[in-house]
């Protein structure tokens, strides 16, 4: 398992990632540098995006 969460667009695109989450991804890292978003809505996004797409089809970790 990685320690880190992997962002480059074959990581992502992998998983599925269409345009709109790429996009929604780029728009929650600049907003979250120009510190617009409070960590909790951070978190609860990024867990919605994992959910919706998972590293396995299955849900677990090889």
């Amino acid at each position: 398992m990685a320690t880190s969460p992997s962002t480059s667009t074959p990581a992502l695109a992998t998983r599925g990632f269409g345009a709109t989450e790429f996009r929604e991804g780029a728009d929650r890292v600049a907003e979250t540098l120009k510190g617009q978003r409070p960590d909790g809505d951070l978190r609860e996004r990024a867990g919605a995006l994992a959910t919706a797409f998972p590293l396995c089809a299955d849900g677990a970790l090889a």
